[in-house]
């Protein structure tokens, strides 16, 4: 939102390549930055508060992807035969990862702990409810917002060998999990990567770029290739920045109910080009419903929140007020 006079002059920016990291949105936003430079953005992305009560979110994490491929012998090996002698990927991937992350779900990886949260964050965060009645057992520890201000390293998919009915008494060749690590404002996602190189290396695995020669599984016993694909880091504004208080006000005024106010977004949004372009990190007003399955086979938007969205945005936009000076 820019203003011109009296009058606030609108800016809409539509961008389609968000999954894929928005690989060239940095670019236009530079070409662009004296066209698009404005005094506030606001994102609809994401979901409102569990309860149904407005959210604002001053910030997201970054994202970066990478796989962890651990390599056993060459060939399949009977279980019976070398099960005690040979290298087991399957094994050896399931005890690394164990020592990525601690019972709580902490990533624990030195060098990409993050920075510690500042004291408003926090304090922000120890007023936002926690999510009721998700189907488990809430974790001890730290709130969910709270959470939300650190890193996570999430193992979200594993590979060795088969199960079920093509389960085979074998030793698998190699072990494979995709792991997405979710980056707090502050980290630098190749740091990271290079963090996570290290710890494995320092849990005794010869480190590789491709499938290892038959002389490297000759000399070691543990071997182990990390890929990545650099993502982008995340971006949060202090919760005492002035267009914070405006907004929350607005919103209020436009819903009839005070907005929760998180510190930060779990998920990932490019934002921090907006940020290092414009030099104007967006606010987050997001408007669609919390159980909407994001990334799941059944992911949705109620046509009841997509009114909602319409309508306090419209609320938001006629009620606003130009800056003094």
């Amino acid at each position: 939102m820019r203003w011109e006079g009296l009058r606030p002059t609108l800016l809409f920016l539509f961008e389609g390549e968000e999954e894929r990291g928005s690989p060239h949105l940095g670019e236009y936003l530079s070409l662009l930055s004296g066209r698009l430079a404005a005094d506030l953005w606001l994102v609809c992305d994401g979901p409102v508060h569990q309860s149904g009560r407005p959210q604002i979110s001053l910030g997201v994490r970054g994202v970066m992807d990478l796989e962890i491929e651990v390599y056993g012998p060459a060939g399949d090996l009977h279980s019976g035969h070398y099960g005690n002698w040979a290298p087991n990927p399957a094994d050896l991937l399931a005890r690394l990862l164990a020592t990525m992350r601690d019972d709580e779900g902490r990533l624990v990886v030195a060098g990409a702990e993050g920075p510690e949260p500042d004291r408003g964050a926090l304090r922000l965060a120890g007023a936002v409810p926690d999510p009721p009645g998700m189907g488990f057992p809430p974790p001890g520890g730290d709130s969910y917002a709270a959470r939300l201000l650190r890193p996570l390293l999430n193992v979200r998919g594993l590979r060795s060998g088969d199960v079920g009915a093509a389960s085979r008494n074998a030793v698998p060749t190699s072990a494979v999990a995709s792991i997405d690590v979710r980056l707090v404002a502050g980290q630098e996602p190749g740091e990271v990567v290079a963090a996570i190189e290290r710890h494995v290396a320092g849990e005794g695995f010869h480190l590789v770029e491709g499938t290892p020669s038959p002389e490297t599984r000759r000399a070691h016993r543990r071997i182990a290739r990390v890929s990545s694909e650099v993502g982008y880091p995340g971006v949060r504004i202090p919760g005492d920045d002035r267009r914070v208080r405006e907004i929350a006000a607005a919103v209020a005024a436009a819903s009839g109910e005070d907005p929760v106010i998180l510190p930060s977004f779990g998920g990932s949004v490019p934002l921090h080009h907006f940020a290092e372009a414009l030099g104007a990190p967006p606010l987050i007003l997001p408007i669609a419903n919390h159980d909407n399955g994001q990334h799941g086979p059944d992911e949705n938007l109620r046509v009841a929140n997509l009114w909602y969205g319409i309508d306090l945005y419209a609320a938001l936009l006629g009620q606003a007020e130009p800056r003094s000076g």
